[in-house]
């Protein structure tokens, strides 16, 4: 089954920041596996910056969509819409709490797609803490991805 794990939460919440940081995870990952002689083929195609990431990762022909653009509805319909139409099985996005966002996301499950919701919340008072928080949500989402490989 497809399935799309949307981070929800208010904005400046923490969820592009918690995107970039999954991202690098499942990057890294399968460039260490790579390392270690393990047969994995890996591809990267999208973009990437300080702000927003839209990318899609192919893991041994599996392909996974990362969109941390959630906060512009029309932008994030867009986004969901080319890694459906470009055949990503595994699709992780940033969402507002808003009922216009999270439709945009459940459209996805016409096309048989399982939405998973992680509600996301900004935690603790320092940078320090936002980003062991924002890694933790992370680490947590990598491993979902991992299982469904």
């Amino acid at each position: 089954m497809k399935r799309v794990i949307a981070l929800r939460g208010l904005g400046n919440s923490g969820k592009s920041s918690t995107l970039r940081m999954m991202y690098e995870l499942l990057v890294t990952r399968y460039a260490l596996d790579r390392k270690r002689g393990k047969r994995v083929r890996v591809s990267i195609e999208g973009d990437i910056n300080d702000v927003n990431t839209s990318v899609i990762v192919s893991v041994n022909g599996v392909r996974v969509g990362i969109t941390s653009v959630g906060d512009q509805p029309g932008v994030l319909e867009g986004n969901l819409r080319e890694f459906e139409f470009r055949g990503c099985a595994i699709i992780v996005c940033a969402s507002r709490t808003a009922a216009r966002f999270e439709s945009v996301v459940t459209d996805l499950q016409r096309s048989c797609y399982e939405i998973e919701w992680i509600d996301k919340h900004k935690e603790g008072d320092t940078k320090t803490d936002w980003d062991a928080a924002n890694m933790k949500v992370a680490e947590d989402i990598f491993t979902k991805i991992q299982n469904l490989l």
